[in-house]
């Protein structure tokens, strides 16, 4: 099995997950875990 990990990287979000790719026919390709980290936009622009 080949670990695999996207990630999809928006303006006020980062998106993941993490795929198990077969290597050959007798194994089956599994997205094993995904998850969403979002950003809140006033966040962005407010001075701390």
């Amino acid at each position: 099995m080949k670990k695999i990990l996207g990630l999809d990287i928006g303006t006020t979000s980062i998106g993941w997950a993490l795929v198990l790719e077969a290597e050959n026919s007798k194994e089956k390709s599994v997205i094993r875990k995904t998850g969403v980290r979002a950003i809140q936009y006033d966040l962005i622009n407010s001075k701390f």
